[in-house]
C-alpha cells in the first residue's frame, strides 16, 4: 500500500529532474512511467483487495460446509 502513495511522487521528482538537466528522452520516459502508473495502480489496487477479501470470505464458507456435512452424517 506504501507503494501506491509514495511512487508517483518519486516519479513526478524525477520527472522534473530530467526536465531541470534537459534530459528529453528521460523526461518522457518518465512521463510516459507516471501515466502509465497512474493510470494503472488504482485497478491494480482494489484488484488486489478484491481478491485478499474474496480468500477471507471462502474460508468461512468452507468450514461451515464441513460443519453441516460433519452435523448430517451423525
Amino acid at each position: 500500500m506504501l507503494y501506491a502513495y509514495i511512487s508517483p511522487f518519486i516519479i513526478l521528482i524525477a520527472m522534473f529532474t530530467a526536465a531541470f538537466f534537459v534530459i528529453d528522452w528521460l523526461a518522457k520516459l518518465f512521463i510516459y512511467t507516471f501515466i502509465v502508473n497512474l493510470m494503472c495502480l488504482p485497478f491494480f489496487m482494489l484488484y488486489k483487495e478484491e481478491v485478499s477479501q474474496r480468500n477471507t470470505q471462502s474460508s468461512p464458507q468452507e468450514e461451515s460446509n464441513h460443519v453441516s456435512k460433519n452435523t448430517d452424517s451423525q
